[in-house]
């Protein structure tokens, strides 16, 4: 298992709001009294489900749960681990993807139409 060292400089972009960073806050991926509250992203827009996490990628949460049907990654090409929307460039509809282990260069540009048919 890779260990996960976060960077500490990420403004993830939200996969189906685009124009909204995300903020930080801390949660409990898992139910259960001793489990790691995690390092997790939450998209600001009205009554938006999507979060971000360096080890779920992007995913909704419902019932208190992450939704598995709903991840959505684009794996880094050095650590394979989710990546973030880092940057979108409206004028040529791509997005850039960062990866969030610290210390890793890994970015991918996609296609803003790609993105949008692969979200869940």
């Amino acid at each position: 298992m890779i260990s996960i060292h976060l960077r500490s400089d990420i403004k993830p972009y939200c996969d189906r709001h685009p124009s909204r960073q995300m903020a930080l806050v801390f949660m409990q991926l898992e139910p259960g009294p001793d489990k790691p509250w995690l390092p997790t992203y939450v998209c600001g827009e009205l009554h938006c489900p999507r979060h971000y996490n360096p080890v779920f990628g992007y995913f909704n949460i419902f019932k208190q749960r992450v939704d598995h049907d709903t991840l959505q990654r684009m794996p880094c090409p050095n650590d394979a681990l989710p990546m973030f929307v880092e940057t979108i460039d409206t004028e040529h509809q791509l997005w850039t993807w960062r990866c969030s282990q610290f210390g890793c260069d890994g970015t991918a540009l996609q296609a803003a139409s790609q993105s949008k048919s692969t979200r869940a």
